[in-house]
């Protein structure tokens, strides 16, 4: 199903569009809504439901707009017995009483979810979409995405992956002044690996947490880097990052701005039992670079399930030397920077 230049606004009892598709043999699916607008609608801009039993489901969401509607503004869920996709680029979901993007990935095999300024390309070197669309696939507008102004918070994902891999690709994403969350991804691979980059990210002024990474399952080596990421002001954890995953974990953070949140600047809690590494800073992967400072709790947090150390060095942490008091948790701050990056 391609949908493209439609406008579907001021529905009073119920969605803009909504748009479900289902297979009943080894067929895949594929979606692609470019050129959308669905504002001030009764219930949900924008619902897209794709069921593949046997096969994979791709969707693409270019220069989406949705607006004030009275629900979710854009709901996507993709259940495939193969493969699930979704990419989300050039759009923006703002001002909906419920969440700005509700977006649920139950995959059989892998889980891809992208969103920002690459996410089409993205899209496109795993599953080769273009192929289908011809030389169409050069006027698909790319660039950031923005969730920003909802009721109930910015961009909600589950992605979960029972036989295969979760990846995550977040590059240039704005959901700031929402009630709830800005960001809340869920990643889940019960036996594989999650792979994730979050790239160019700004969540401020959220009733919730800035940015919640809550990474579950278990299989190999997983990692997850988080680069020029910024959480300020937020009513919650500026990063807040769940591990409850079994198998060998990294996560890290170079370049980030976590300040003047109302708990803590970062707070990481460990319950996995696999290997766990940390690195924010001076542990190999890491060039520190950030920012953590005026939080209301902990500019650092980390309540460990494992004994490791976190590796937080070359941060600049609002005075020269940092208080002790700054921190939860055995986290190497030492090496600090004498002045914001």
């Amino acid at each position: 199903a391609f949908l493209v230049d439609v406008d579907a606004n001021f529905n009073v009892t119920g969605d803009g569009i909504a748009l479900d598709m289902e297979t009943s043999n080894q067929g895949n699916i594929t979606a692609g809504l470019v050129d959308i607008h669905a504002d001030m609608n009764g219930l949900r801009g924008l619902e897209l439901t794709a069921n593949s039993l046997d096969g994979s489901a791709i969707a693409l969401l270019s220069d989406v707009n949705v607006q004030q509607n009275g629900a979710v503004g854009i709901y996507a869920d993709l259940t495939a017995a193969q493969d699930a996709g979704l990419a989300v680029t050039d759009s923006d979901s703002v001002g909906n009483t419920g969440r700005g993007l509700n977006a649920q990935l139950n995959a059989g095999n892998d889980a891809y979810f992208f969103a920002g300024d690459f996410a089409a390309e993205d899209l496109d070197n795993v599953f080769n979409f273009g192929a289908d669309i011809g030389p169409l696939v050069d006027l698909i507008p790319t660039g950031a995405v923005d969730f920003s102004g909802n009721g109930n918070g910015g961009l909600f994902l589950d992605a979960v992956s029972t036989g295969g891999d979760v990846i995550l690709g977040l590059n240039g994403a704005t959901a700031n002044n929402n009630g709830n969350m800005g960001f809340n991804l869920n990643l889940t691979a019960a036996n594989g690996d999650i792979l994730g980059d979050v790239l160019w990210t700004a969540a401020t002024n959220n009733g919730g947490h800035g940015l919640t990474l809550d990474l579950a399952g278990g299989g190999g080596n997983s990692g997850v880097m988080l680069t020029r990421v910024t959480t300020a002001d937020n009513g919650g954890n500026g990063l807040n990052i769940l591990d409850n995953y079994t198998g060998n974990l990294f996560v890290g953070g170079e370049l980030l701005t976590s300040v003047n949140n109302a708990a803590n600047g970062v707070r990481i809690v460990s319950d996995g039992a696999g290997l766990l590494e940390l690195d924010f800073g001076g542990g190999g992967t890491s060039g520190g670079l950030s920012s953590f400072f005026g939080n209301g709790n902990r500019d650092f947090r980390y309540n460990n399930g494992t004994a490791i150390t976190v590796d937080a060095q070359n941060n600049w942490w609002g005075v020269a030397p940092p208080a002790a008091g700054q921190f939860a948790g055995n986290i190497d701050w030492s090496n600090w920077l004498l002045a914001a990056p």
